[in-house]
């Protein structure tokens, strides 16, 4: 279910508090909520974005505004599988 109209996108409450001229005395912000929306004020600025491990660099875009910042930063990391079996057979 996606959330009330009314109430607007979800923005972090840190967020909430910085303001246009707050965010250029910044190099990077540091953003541990995942769930919250990218705000426009935020464009052409870095950010480091938690990843329940490590914070993960992001460059701001105009087009990132509106997705959510765990959109851009994965948590999960890939194995290959194919790779560990052909290295134990020809071990």
């Amino acid at each position: 279910m996606s959330r009330s109209k009314w109430k607007g996108s979800y923005l972090s409450p840190s967020l909430k508090r910085l303001n246009v001229n707050e965010v250029k005395n910044y190099k990077s912000l540091q953003i541990w909520e995942r769930a919250s929306v990218v705000p426009a004020f935020l464009v052409g600025k870095s950010v480091r974005v938690h990843d329940g491990k490590i914070f993960k660099k992001l460059q701001v875009t105009e087009e990132h505004v509106g997705f959510k910042f765990g959109f851009f930063v994965p948590t999960r990391m890939y194995t290959d599988k194919r790779a560990k079996k052909e290295t134990k057979k020809g071990k």
